[in-house]
């Protein structure tokens, strides 16, 4: 399902355009967690997102590539976290050799293919991704990756985990599409709850993952936009405010 939906956005800014929310975008929509609240803290720093349930970590010593896990198996739809790498690759045409060098400190991306073994990713899905031609629109892209060029920092390869929706408990993401700045204030039966700021369209700050809970069982939690647009918040639904026909700003729920 992961793999199937970023095949469908190819082309698409998901959130804000960094690269973590596109997984995050990725895994609602899947029915997988995608809120710290159920993954965790960064492990072991803070920015080293976890995305579920460890595969192995790869990483290097003596320019060597080193697995932790080298009989299991990555899959398609796994996560990779990236911390401190670089990369460095040679290619020799004739009399020509050039050299490429990419640094990804903190990155996140999606597996997309992988080798004959399964050991390893030959190909991934990301956005906003290091040293990429689409870096300034951050649209999600396919990228091909090969570890035998990392010369240095780490990997992890997550296997994402159901989520395990609660009554009561609502997960959703909002993101702000319009040129400026808004405000999406979170109600519960008519009382405010929070107030969350988000920065223009295609930042890091247009984007976040509220997560709400309630034992009513009739009562449910609303989003209003400053003009009084609203919308009714499901569990697990994304939600979109975008510039209407009439210029101003209007709310929706996104279609997955």
């Amino acid at each position: 399902k992961i793999v199937t939906y970023l095949k469908s956005k190819i082309g698409t800014r998901l959130g804000g355009g960094e690269c973590a929310q596109a997984v995050s975008e990725a895994l609602r929509v899947s029915g997988g967690a995608f809120q710290q609240d159920d993954l965790g803290k960064d492990q072991p720093e803070s920015g080293d997102y976890v995305w579920g349930s460890l595969v192995k970590i790869v990483s290097v010593a003596d320019e060597k590539l080193v697995d932790s896990e080298p009989t299991s198996i990555v899959r398609p739809g796994d996560v990779l976290q990236y911390h401190d790498c670089r990369f460095h690759y040679v290619t020799v045409s004739g009399n020509l050799t050039r050299t490429k060098t990419i640094v990804a400190l903190h990155h996140t991306s999606v597996v997309a293919k992988v080798d004959e073994a399964g050991q390893y990713p030959i190909e991934v899905f990301e956005q906003n991704a290091p040293n990429a031609e689409n870096i300034e629109t951050r649209e999600v892209a396919p990228n091909s990756i090969d570890l035998s060029g990392l010369r240095s920092g780490w990997m992890r390869i997550y296997r994402p985990k159901p989520r395990a929706d609660k009554a009561g408990k609502y997960q959703i993401s909002i993101v702000n599409n319009t040129s400026e700045d808004q405000t999406a204030t979170v109600t519960f039966n008519g009382s405010i709850v929070s107030k969350l700021a988000l920065t223009s369209a295609n930042t890091g700050a247009s984007y976040t993952l509220p997560s709400l809970s309630t034992m009513s069982a009739t009562m449910k939690f609303s989003i209003v936009l400053n003009d009084g647009t609203s919308a009714v918040v499901n569990n697990a639904k994304g939600y979109e405010i975008y510039s209407a026909p009439n210029g101003k700003a209007a709310l929706r729920k996104l279609t997955d």
